[in-house]
């Protein structure tokens, strides 16, 4: 499967309707169609005539197909019927072609890092670790911005960690923040919970966290903090942000703690 050139929400446009009420959609005349108007622009796709089924599998919607025309009232219910009936085994196709591109990309990932963690025994220096990881962990993620947050305990900071994919190595160094004790910082740090930020500017547990006005200011839009913990203690965050496609952030990332030249303390837990 190819990616293609245009992206738009679940809410927008012919795909968008048919997706999110699970129905059919014939369009005789697109200029005088009011009930849905198209997400994409008609001058790059003057489609004059729509007619679009859901790709459903077990009452669950994975897609669209869909077919369009130049000329008005070119699709009649018997096209529309019998594209009702090659819908089921699109959706067929379709979901064991995401199942597949799914089982790819794991395979990828425990391929990487199984060379990674070969590879983590040869290397002496802390930052040349870290930049062995950032190297390995980002072809799998496809985001701008990925990164480590180390906790520093004795200053009790979390602090970023050079390098940062998408940072500047002089912003990475004031990239940190203060886990007092007893504050909304130190509840969320003491959970251990992923952060996943749609709106990361705008997110409370990263404002509580006193990450949100850093992340607005290296242009982070969209981020997910995986807690990273050793031996049942608390290391610090492997950040992911600003996804390049339009596929959502995984809701964790696994595999990368015990890699970390980090020694296990006997608690990493503030007091609140």
């Amino acid at each position: 499967m190819e990616k293609g050139l245009t992206n738009y929400r679940t809410d927008e446009g012919y795909s968008g309707y048919i997706f999110t009420h699970h129905k059919t959609l014939r369009v005789p005349n697109v200029e005088t169609f009011r009930e849905v108007r198209p997400a994409t622009d008609r001058r790059n796709f003057p489609i004059r005539s729509f007619l679009g089924v859901p790709l459903m599998i077990a009452g669950e919607p994975i897609g669209t197909l869909e077919l369009g025309s130049l000329t008005t009232e070119s699709f009649s219910e018997n096209d529309l019927e019998v594209l009702s009936i090659l819908s089921s085994q699109a959706a067929v196709a379709l979901k064991n072609a995401l199942v597949h591109r799914e089982e790819e990309r794991r395979v990828a990932e425990l391929s990487g890092l199984a060379q990674l963690a070969q590879a983590v025994g040869t290397i002496s220096h802390t930052r040349d670790l870290f930049a062995h990881l950032i190297n390995s962990i980002t072809p799998l993620l496809e985001v701008e911005i990925v990164g480590f947050l180390i906790y520093d305990e004795p200053n009790r900071l979390l602090q970023g960690q050079v390098p940062f994919i998408g940072i500047p190595d002089h912003f990475v160094n004031m990239y940190s923040t203060e886990i007092a004790p007893d504050t909304p910082a130190a509840k969320i740090w003491n959970n251990q919970e992923t952060i996943l930020a749609t709106d990361a500017p705008l997110d409370p547990s990263l404002d509580a966290l006193g990450l949100a006005h850093l992340a607005q200011a290296v242009g982070i839009q969209n981020t997910l903090l995986t807690p990273l913990t050793l031996g049942g203690n608390a290391l610090g965050y492997l950040q992911a942000a600003n996804k390049k496609d339009v596929h959502p952030l995984p809701k964790k990332i696994t595999g990368f703690s015990q890699l970390l030249p980090v020694r296990p303390r006997p608690s990493s837990k503030m007091q609140i």
